[in-house]
């Protein structure tokens, strides 16, 4: 019998705010900022239940009542739900606006650093309210919260008891050719005609903005599409590449490739307003994330993450999308050249010239990651995943990790984490089973904890819980 499980809502999380320090690694600055979180209690055990530590990204943050397989699993082991939106985004600002001079405190390891503090003083609030317990804490992240999930558990292993790293991306590369690789191969999946139709496109435009093509198809192109005579052609084709990309990243290969497949046999130019169709249909309706111009804009907008995320990946990460050298699916124009000069013009050089990624690399290991506890899940058509731990990568420094690789038609970007459905693949009811063992196995309090926080009378563990 299958279990029935409540589907969560965002009003059943209680949004609350925290105060956090701007500064972890200098003791004598006393600046902090409000941070906001949300809380669910409904299904905790106030004794042994563990607390899920849900780590929101770059973007305002929301409870994720979309990925609700955590939530399933929050019920079968009775956890307290916690959710913490990031420093700089949403309302968790520590500045009126977003300078260059203002981000400098936009950091993975100031992040890392605010998730430990929030953690350490939810417990310490737990214990004054209800007196002694075990609680055991699992760090949940998709993406780069995923990443960040992983480097707590391998940077503060006495304050996480357990990681879950969906789609983690922990190795900062600068120019990420492999991310375009993946989106050559899954859209060959449906046939090596839907990856080459999204190059001739490419290619189509490209000659249009090089001014290779009849004036009158140059400026067909630019008025369909909205571009300003002003746009760097790079960031205009970063945009086109994006709106294929963003498909194939988030699941939706097969329905982009059963559009290309249909009409390509019309010319191109016929093609383009069913691009344009696609990028409306997606939310892709300005280029607020693209154009240098626009991301120079300080003033600080709930809604807005664009510069922040910019200003993440020019200074700490990379994660540059630049073509593949043997499958190129997007246009020179946003070569590895493309982008020093942007994170220059948006930031200044003497902010943001070209990340470091060795040293990103070199203090959280990049993927010879230490630590315990960890499960990293990954899937097959995801452009990511070549960023994170498709696999241990070394068995004998690594075992206390555990890697997971989806492979089924349309798995990709933190698959795992979505609310489970009938359609689901075996390959990926599976992976949840397997990511849902391990979370357990590291969450249960043993009969020694429990001794010792209860006495002899209670060294039950919690029951034996349902999965499916």
């Amino acid at each position: 019998m299958t279990k029935e499980y409540v589907q969560m809502r965002e009003e059943d999380f209680l949004a609350q705010n925290f105060t956090q320090l701007l500064n972890h690694y200098d003791f004598k600055d006393k600046r902090n900022f409000t941070q906001r979180y949300w809380s669910n209690d409904q299904f905790w055990d106030n004794k042994t239940g563990p607390i899920f530590v849900y780590i929101c990204g770059e973007g305002t943050c929301r409870p994720p009542t979309t990925r609700g397989f955590p939530f399933q699993v929050c019920q079968d082991l009775n956890c307290l739900f916690l959710v913490l939106e990031h420093r700089y985004y949403g309302a968790s600002q520590p500045f009126p606006d977003w300078s260059s001079e203002n981000l400098k405190f936009l950091n993975s390891k100031q992040a890392l650093a605010d998730l430990d503090y929030f953690i350490k003083n939810q417990t310490t609030e737990i214990f004054n309210k209800y007196g002694t317990g075990v609680h055991k804490v699992l760090t949940i992240g998709g993406s780069y919260p995923g990443a960040l999930s992983a480097w707590f558990k391998s940077q503060f292993p006495t304050t996480a008891d357990a990681a879950w790293s969906s789609s983690g991306v922990i190795d900062a590369i600068r120019n990420y050719t492999d991310y375009d690789l993946d989106v050559y191969t899954a859209t060959s999946r449906s046939g090596v005609q839907c990856a080459n139709q999204i190059k001739a496109i490419i290619d189509y435009v490209d000659q249009a903005l090089k001014g290779n093509l009849p004036t009158d198809k140059v400026a067909y192109v630019k008025q369909l599409f909205g571009i300003k005579p002003e746009l760097d052609n790079g960031d205009f084709m970063y945009y086109l590449a994006d709106i294929f990309a963003g498909k194939v990243q988030y699941g939706a290969r097969e329905s982009l490739c059963n559009v290309l497949n249909s009409i390509h046999t019309s010319a191109i130019v016929t093609q383009l307003p069913v691009i344009k169709q696609i990028a409306d249909q997606m939310g892709m309706t300005d280029f607020e994330g693209y154009d240098r111009n626009l991301l120079k804009n300080v003033t600080y907008d709930i809604n807005k993450n664009q510069r922040q995320w910019t200003w993440q990946v020019c200074t700490e990460f990379g994660w540059f999308q630049v073509p593949n050298p043997e499958h190129p699916m997007r246009s020179k124009f946003i070569g590895p050249q493309y982008w020093s000069p942007l994170c220059e013009a948006v930031f200044g050089a003497t902010y943001a010239s070209d990340p470091d990624v060795n040293g990103t690399n070199s203090y959280y290991g990049g993927l010879d990651i230490q630590g315990t506890n960890i499960v990293f899940a990954n899937a097959i058509e995801d452009p990511w995943q070549y960023a994170g731990m498709r696999q241990i990568h070394d068995a004998a420094t690594q075992s206390g990790m555990e890697a997971v690789l989806i492979n089924c038609n349309n798995c990709a970007h933190c698959v795992d984490l979505h609310s489970p459905s009938g359609a689901d693949a075996p390959t990926l009811i599976n992976a949840r089973n397997r990511i849902q063992k391990l979370v357990t196995k590291w969450l249960t309090p043993s009969a020694e904890e429990l001794e010792k926080a209860f006495g002899k009378e209670e060294t039950k563990t919690p029951q034996e819980i349902y999965i499916q």
